[in-house]
């Protein structure tokens, strides 16, 4: 994450039943939007063993940057629900130290 000053920290709901519909969003769609978002530096997107849940991590050159990207995602109820996501809790965190 080197020049990372903050990240948009996400947790999501998923259904387990969706798991293929939300790898291609992901992939298809998710992926190519957020490396061309201004200030992006990196992204972790993970899953819950029992597929039930998912924790984001996309780090970003600033602050407004990453706010910008929190209004994104905020903004996307529908398009997360129409592959079984619901975002649960969103914040823009300041990165302390990388490694």
């Amino acid at each position: 994450m080197s020049g990372a000053t903050h990240a948009v920290l996400a947790q999501f709901s998923l259904d387990p039943s969706r798991q293929s519909d939300q790898e291609r969003g992901l992939r298809q769609m998710i992926l190519p939007g957020v490396r061309h978002a201004p200030g992006f530096v990196s992204g972790i997107w993970t899953r819950t063993s029992d597929g039930t849940g998912s924790t984001v991590v996309v780090a970003f050159t600033s602050g407004e940057a990453a706010t910008d990207f929190l209004r994104s995602v905020n903004g996307n109820a529908e398009g997360q629900a129409a592959v079984g996501m619901t975002l649960d809790e969103a914040t823009v965190v300041s990165v302390m130290a990388e490694a």
